[in-house]
């Protein structure tokens, strides 16, 4: 190849190399696209709960009461699901999730709770990032009742009284049983056992008279009048 050809076309791709980076520069600034910045996990369309409530917020015991969950936006076409959690099932006790059905804002859960004494329950609802919490106190059952069947006995006579309470025993529980007068004969203590809310006893009418029987436990108490002729 002749020197001359050479050196021509040397030439020619500097000037093109040239022009190429002027076209490209040349005028006009040059902007890189940006660069998408990674989303935040987001629930689901109305996933967000807006509120969790207990009712009612306080219970003997062994109840059943109601919890409802709402979001805050309208379900999606296949409901939002909201995960449900007790601080203590040995209590209370509700189930793993609940669907809050498509177009609704609402769904309703059973909190199923134990005989106790006494206990302070947290029912928490959660929703991918969402959560809310209730408190549900427990209380320990009651004496509710006293009644006497019949209310009226002849002398030496047997009756039968049945004490009530307000929900099943978490435990036997012993109610002192007295009368006001020696008229009437009862047993000392009567014995409701655990998981059961009432037990019976006898009566026994020795004398004729008016007498008052009385069912005690702890500082609660509940009277019944009989009459023993």
């Amino acid at each position: 190849m002749r020197p001359y050809i050479a050196s021509t076309r040397a030439r020619l791709a500097l000037a093109l190399v040239v022009a190429a980076l002027a076209g490209c520069t040349g005028g006009s600034d040059v902007t890189a696209p940006a660069l998408d910045a990674p989303a935040l996990a987001k629930s689901p369309s109305g996933g967000a709960i807006a509120a969790l409530v207990v009712s009612p917020a306080s219970v003997t015991g062994g109840a059943t009461v109601q919890g409802t969950v709402t979001i805050a936006s309208a379900a999606p076409a296949k409901g939002t699901t909201v995960t449900l959690a007790s601080s203590d099932p040995t209590v209370a006790t509700v189930p793993a999730t609940v669907t809050v059905p498509r177009g609704q804002t609402s769904a309703t859960f059973a909190v199923v709770t134990k005989a106790t004494f006494g206990a302070t329950v947290t029912i928490t609802a959660t929703q991918g990032r969402s959560a809310q919490s209730a408190s549900l106190s427990l209380v320990g059952p009651v004496l509710a009742d006293l009644t006497l069947s019949p209310a009226s006995l002849a002398r030496n006579a047997t009756g039968q009284g049945l004490v009530t309470l307000s929900g099943p025993a978490p435990a036997d529980i012993n109610v002192t049983l007295t009368t006001s007068s020696n008229a009437v004969l009862v047993q000392p203590i009567v014995t409701i056992p655990a998981g059961m809310s009432q037990a019976t006893f006898d009566i026994l009418a020795l004398q004729t008279g008016s007498v008052t029987i009385t069912a005690t436990l702890g500082p609660q108490t509940r009277s019944a009048a009989l009459t023993a002729y």
